[in-house]
């Protein structure tokens, strides 16, 4: 699956549909205001958004930071980067910068002091690597907020399959959900805490580089 051609294709009708999962339970912008949250992001601090989408995080990343700050939006999908574009120029932003990259790939300007992935980073194709370089892109004590999906515990079968059918236009197959993110993230990183929503569907992962 070409996850970038499907999200450029979904661009246009992301941030609506994005409304549209609320309707079903599924809180993004609480799970957002949560991840920016934990960061505990100083005035003057350098974030991420990683897999940044058309940046509907970056008004609370951009007001934890403050003037001084800088907000890095870091998305592989140049329609989503463009879409992200036009709502940095609506809003007056200077201290947003936006980055074309596999997280994989990517490297910061500088080591930053947090970084947040809501329902991207277990979309990466090389998710050891990509976790593994989004690790090391934190100074030390650097938070790394990480909103994804996972298979519930106590869900039957059928009720999961169902969900992750529904989503498929978002590139989200059983297999995906099935892979091991959260355990990579904790051999990468100091657990800090973790949250789980939407019968446990969901799961907010903050880590810490040592």
């Amino acid at each position: 699956m070409d996850v970038t051609a499907l999200y450029a294709r979904r661009a246009g009708s992301f941030d609506l549909v994005c409304e549209l999962y609320r309707l079903c339970g599924v809180r993004l912008r609480h799970y957002r205001r949560l991840a920016v949250a934990t960061l505990d992001l100083a005035p003057g601090a350098r974030v991420a958004d990683l897999g940044c989408g058309t940046g509907l995080a970056f008004g609370r990343l951009e007001r934890a930071v403050g003037a001084a700050g800088e907000v890095d939006g870091v998305d592989r999908t140049a329609a989503m980067l463009a879409r992200a574009r036009r709502r940095i120029a609506r809003r007056g932003w200077t201290n947003v910068r936006l980055v074309e990259a596999d997280l994989a790939e990517w490297r910061p300007a500088a080591p930053l002091d947090g970084a947040i992935s809501v329902l991207a980073l277990g979309l990466a194709p090389d998710l050891e690597r990509a976790v593994a370089n989004v690790a090391t892109a934190l100074r030390p004590g650097g938070r790394l907020a990480v909103v994804d999906l996972r298979i519930p515990d106590r869900v039957p079968r059928p009720i999961v399959d169902f969900g992750i059918r529904i989503n498929r236009p978002f590139g989200i197959e059983r297999d995906l959900v099935e892979r091991p993110l959260f355990s990579i993230l904790r051999r990468h990183l100091r657990e800090v805490e973790t949250r789980r929503f939407f019968a446990g569907g969901v799961e907010l992962f903050v880590g810490e580089r040592r």
